[in-house]
């Protein structure tokens, strides 16, 4: 018992000596200081809309073309990922990176029959979004960008051409940022591959004097796209 009450003893003069001491004082401070700052900031992103936040997503879209060629399912699939900031205000700035591919089939014009093909689209856009306040919300937007012809037989004159693309959405998620459902819907006009015509050129096909030529014949191809994807708010 002796033993006992001399180390509680000391104990409590150690406790002493720290809480009176000008060093002791000063910890403590120092840890008061330390938790309130980490509660603070806690509160604060805990308090920060979703909808405030960066975020990146991918989506997958059922892609429709308006193209004269395309084979009789002008339906393909649509990948897309995307990154987006807050301007302030409910506005956005959006990029993306997708990619579609559909298959061809129109012999037209060609200096020689062709099997089916498949010729894709790439493109790299930028546009900005209003969005509605608060999640689950709504967005909607548009921009432009640039968009890459690529095909299997049929080389295009013009493989990269200019686009212009309206966005509307709704994103599920919650007010504290993470991952996020995300429905949207996208049209699409984009400039077509055929070279304008030229001395040479065929007045059937659009094609340059040196043969090349493009199965997809339309000036402005339209495409159109719905979706759904994941987004992640931080």
């Amino acid at each position: 018992m002796r033993n006992v009450t001399r180390r509680d003893m000391s104990g409590h003069a150690a406790a002493r000596a720290l809480t009176t001491s000008p060093l002791g004082r000063a910890g403590g401070w120092l840890v008061i200081a330390v938790l309130a700052g980490t509660g603070a900031a806690t509160s604060a992103a805990a308090q920060t809309p979703a909808n405030t936040r960066p975020g990146i997503g991918a989506m997958v879209h059922a892609a429709f073309n308006s193209d004269q060629n395309v084979v009789s399912d002008k339906q393909t699939a649509d990948f897309a990922v995307n990154a987006d900031w807050p301007l302030g205000a409910g506005w956005r700035a959006r990029g993306e990176f997708g990619r579609a591919a559909w298959r061809f089939d129109g012999q037209t014009g060609l200096p020689a029959p062709l099997p089916t093909e498949r010729i894709a689209i790439t493109r790299v856009t930028a546009s900005v979004l209003r969005q509605t306040p608060g999640l689950p919300g709504g967005y909607v937007g548009a921009g432009g960008g640039l968009y890459r012809y690529t095909s299997e037989l049929s080389p295009p004159p013009r493989r990269t051409r200019p686009g212009l693309q309206a966005i509307a959405g709704m994103e599920i998620g919650s007010a504290r940022g993470g991952l996020a459902l995300r429905l949207e819907g996208q049209f699409q006009a984009v400039g077509g591959p055929r070279a304008a015509n030229g001395p040479g050129d065929s007045p059937i096909t659009g094609a340059p004097a040196d043969g090349s030529y493009s199965r997809v014949v339309s000036n402005v191809l339209l495409n159109l796209v719905f979706g759904i994807g994941i987004g992640w708010r931080f």
